[in-house]
This record gives C-alpha cells, structure tokens and sequence, in this order.
C-alpha cells in the first residue's frame, strides 16, 4: 500500500505545468491542422483572453480573502488534494504613485504522507505611473487575472501563452473556444451568511462566467505531447478569485505506456474587502 501512494504521489509531482510541457510523446510527427484541429496563433489566444471581463485590479480592498485548492488525478484513481491556499489583503496603501498591497498567505503542500503548512507575506504593487512599482513585484493592468499574478502562477494563462517564448521550444495552439456562462458559486463562499459578498439572486442563480479552452501542442523533432487547457474566469468575484477555475490534462510515460493526468486549481471560497 505504501508503494502504491509513493508511485501515485511521485506521477502526482512530475505533472506540473513546467514539467508537462517536458513529457512529449513518442508518435510519428502529424499534419497539425488534421490531427489537432483548427490553429491559433499565440497572439491570437493572449487577445482573446485578454477581452475577458473580470474585476480591475483597482478594485482590490482590505480584507480581500481567496482560498483554492489544487487537486491532481492520475488515470482512474481518485483525486488528491495537494495543495491548499488561502490568501488575505492584510493592508492597502495608496499614495501618489502607487497602491501596495500587503498579502498574508496560508499554504499547505501534499509532501506524499500528509499536508506541510506554512505562511508567508508578501507585498505586490499598482503602479499609478512609470516607475511606480520599482523593485517590488507588480500587479498589472491587465492582470492575470486572477490568484496566479502573486508568486505561484504554475497554470497562469500568461506562463501558458508565452511558453514557446521563455523556452524557444517548437509549439502550436489549437481549437481555441470562449464560451459565456451562468455558474453556480464556489461551494464555500456560497455557505457563507452573506454569500462571499454577492447578492441573494447571485447566490441562489449564479454568477457569470467566461469559460475558456484551448490545446497546446509541444514539438521536439518528430515527437509531440498535447496538453489541453480548460480556465473559468468571472468578472462578479473579487480579483483575486478572478481565475476561478484552471485545469490542465495530459498524458506522460509511465511503465512503459502513457498515463492520463490532470490537475486543476480551483477557488473554493473568496470575500470582498472593504474601505
């Protein structure tokens, strides 16, 4: 028993999204458009995410909380939590240049035996004007949209879409889709007295949605590996529970066959700051 949570533990680590893109498959190299479906270039899929209604960064207040959970799925065994994230606006400063914004973060990682807390603060900024943000991590407008603009950004639709770029790797993007939707709330923040924030028609019917997805396909010579990406993005929660939902799934070698994998970090509760 303990050999098989090792294993499971071990396929769970290595399908993170840096190392996904690493995993390429062993097939005879396909025309693209007839095997993978309709392209789009990578500038293509960063504009349309980027026409994605959500909340301003501007809108960020104290007391702005976020929690979400990192679940993988090797194959068909059942999912794993591992990771948990809960992050707080502790304090908002503004002045001539800039808003700062102090950010308390509860963390907990599966090690393989059990969850290993932590917590940390960090500090990110909004700059008013050039240079407004010097030697201090920077919100942007537009943002991530979403938790993955702070240290973590592991499935950030930036980190995906610029992948060919930081890494000078062959890829190519495929069946882009944007869908609007209606929702129902994160199960936490809807068992929450005051619903997170929202109002009782928002709780009781649900919030809009943006659903996004889209393949990505990673060449190396005349072997590829497709990961397929899946993203809700809502413009009726607070910032940073912007991203309310992003998923990644793939196959990698294992045994000498191909497994499937998934993982999917999705927000579970959030709360609105105030003045």
């Amino acid at each position: 028993m303990k050999m098989k949570k090792t294993i499971l533990f071990t396929l769970l680590v290595i399908i993170t999204p840096a190392l996904i893109f690493l995993l390429t498959g062993c097939m005879k190299s396909p025309e693209i458009n007839k095997e993978f479906g309709p392209e789009v270039s990578p500038e293509e899929l960063r504009k349309t995410i980027q026409s994605i209604e959500t909340k301003p960064v501007t809108s960020i207040k104290q007391g702005e909380f976020v929690y979400l959970e990192r679940v993988s799925r090797v194959e068909n065994q059942l999912p794993v939590v591992v990771r948990q994230q809960a992050e707080t606006v502790t304090q908002k400063i503004e002045n001539a240049t800039n808003y700062i914004f102090t950010i308390d973060r509860q963390l907990a990682e599966y090690d393989g035996v059990s969850m290993k807390p932590s917590r940390s603060e960090y500090m990110a900024c909004l700059a008013k004007v050039d240079g407004g943000c010097t030697a201090m991590s920077s919100l942007s407008l537009p943002s991530d949209l979403g938790v993955h603009s702070g240290p973590t950004a592991d499935l950030s639709w930036r980190k995906v879409t610029t992948y060919a770029e930081t890494t000078g790797k062959k890829t190519s993007y495929h069946n882009l889709k944007k869908v609007e939707k209606i929702i129902p709330v994160p199960t936490l923040a809807a068992r929450r007295t005051d619903c997170g924030g929202l109002t009782a028609d928002q709780c009781k019917s649900g919030i809009h949605a943006t659903e996004l997805s889209f393949d990505l396909v990673e060449w190396e010579g005349n072997n590829w590996n497709k990961t397929s990406y899946f993203y809700y993005f809502s413009k009726d929660v607070p910032f940073f529970a912007s991203q309310l939902s992003a998923c990644g799934s793939t196959t990698v070698p294992y045994a000498g066959q191909r497994v499937a994998v998934l993982q999917c970090d999705d927000v579970k509760d959030f709360s609105f700051g105030h003045d």
